[in-house]
């Protein structure tokens, strides 16, 4: 499997996503390969799910992946069909990187701090601790390929 970054397009939409994300990095998704590239991950209007590689990958260019082999697939795709349906916290996004304010508890989430939490409890990547609710993509990047924020 992938973990997949996207990185922001050249807008105003990009340039406003790249800094509330704190760099280039403006999402984040697995990718099943297993499974004819099935991408898991939270969006925005239907939380955290499945979709296909054509519907998140439009512009390959913009993407950075991180190969993780297949060793763990089955139990991944197990991890997030688990969780379907646990909705996409868009406030908590606003709040966590836009304006920082203590984020709420809430079961919502977003793409990083579900992908985060999935590196932990399921790959058991061991990356620094950190609280995933004020992750953003581009810190879950640097974690994975930095090893710090």
């Amino acid at each position: 499997m992938l973990l997949g970054f996207e990185t922001a397009e050249t807008s105003l939409k990009g340039s406003v996503m790249k800094f509330g994300s704190g760099g280039q990095m403006i999402h984040c998704q697995f990718v099943f390969e297993k499974y004819d590239n099935v991408c898991a991950s939270a969006w925005e209007l239907h939380g955290i799910g499945f979709r296909t590689y054509e519907q998140t990958v439009k512009e390959e260019h913009r993407w950075a992946f991180v190969d993780f082999g297949n060793e763990k697939d089955e139990e991944l795709w197990s991890w997030f069909r688990q969780r379907i349906g646990t909705p996409y916290d868009l406030g908590g996004l606003f709040t966590s990187f836009i304006v920082p304010m203590k984020k709420r508890d809430s079961p919502k989430m977003f793409c990083s701090e579900v992908c985060y939490t999935a590196c932990q409890e399921v790959l058991k990547l061991n990356l620094p601790a950190v609280n995933p609710a004020y992750l953003s993509p581009q810190g879950l990047y640097d974690l994975i390929t930095k090893g710090k924020l």
